[in-house]
């Protein structure tokens, strides 16, 4: 697919095709019984103050805690996909060999005119405003706002391995869905890294059954999230020594793919400018007979695979 630009990219983000299944999937999250676990619920400062506790693991890390439970928070926050920089990890991922620990994955969604992110991303700000008063003056850098266009953005980011001399998370396996090449195992092989659950990422998708009328959800690889998906975000909050100074971040936890109407939509966006471009270019030239192009939606897909089923019973 070629390069994909920002007008491009907002022309589909803002299609209404796009925005009204996110507002209806945000608005009945945090209607529903897992409201608690919603990013946008906690937009209201007095709300972070009567949930949440800071606790500092060391001198270099503090995490966000839930106060009654202790356990570390994890947020929902749902958005069109803008940007993925996702496993799986490949050859062509340069990873600094004295700093592979500052290569992570990320995430960048909006949610143009849609009031749940837009309560979302003001959540962020008050999370913020309660870990920084934990610290001393200075010791937080500011908060870094984010956009695409005209639009809020949020950025949510997973480093791929831990420094070995960081003994906050007990070490994991590496699954081989994000390294089937081994790349990340013959980095943590060199001793200087490893692979903790502080670096997991768990990635899911919907699944339709439309011959039962059912929906479930299932492991996905993370290869399958594109540009325009309607996803879920599941996010954590970090407050990381960096030089002099900590950096406030969400951390990503886990990636669920909702919906893909986007992702067709700007692939046939991508491919009417291509053909616009290749007319423009070859005008003159004779008309030769071509094939016809079919593309495949997600239904497609299930009603061909039923098809396939019925015919080998």
């Amino acid at each position: 697919m070629s390069a994909t630009s920002v007008e491009q990219l907002l022309t589909v983000l803002t299609d209404s095709r796009c925005v009204e299944p996110l507002q209806y999937f945000a608005a009945g999250r945090v209607s529903r019984q897992r409201k608690k676990l919603q990013l946008a619920v906690y937009d209201d400062y007095e709300a972070v103050v009567a949930n949440f506790t800071v606790k500092k693991l060391d001198a270099s890390c503090a995490i966000l805690l839930w106060s009654d439970s202790k356990e570390e928070v994890v947020l929902d926050c749902q958005g069109l996909l803008a940007a993925a920089y996702l496993p799986p990890v490949t050859d062509r991922m340069k990873f600094p060999t004295k700093a592979a620990h500052m290569t992570a994955q990320s995430v960048t969604i909006v949610g143009p005119d849609v009031d749940e992110f837009r309560r979302a991303i003001s959540a962020v700000s008050k999370i913020y405003r309660f870990v920084e008063q934990h610290f001393g003056a200075g010791a937080v850098r500011p908060l870094q706002s984010d956009r695409i266009g005209d639009y809020d953005a949020l950025i949510v980011r997973s480093r791929y391995v831990t420094p070995n001399n960081i003994k906050l998370w007990p070490t994991t396996s590496i699954p081989e869905v994000i390294d089937p090449r081994g790349i990340l195992g013959r980095i943590v092989g060199s001793g200087a890294y490893k692979f903790t659950e502080d670096n997991v990422v768990q990635y899911r998708e919907t699944v339709v059954d439309h011959a039962n009328k059912a929906v479930s959800v299932e492991d996905a690889n993370p290869s399958v999230f594109r540009q325009g998906q309607l996803v879920e975000v599941g996010l954590s909050f970090r407050a990381v020594m960096v030089g002099k100074q900590y950096t406030f971040f969400p951390k990503l936890e886990s990636m669920l793919l909702a919906n893909r109407t986007g992702a067709t939509i700007l692939a046939d966006t991508l491919e009417a400018s291509r053909s616009e471009s290749n007319a423009m270019a070859v005008d003159e030239m004779p008309v030769i007979v071509r094939k016809r192009q079919v593309s495949y939606t997600l239904d497609d897909v299930i009603e061909d695979a039923r098809k396939r089923a019925e015919t080998t019973m």
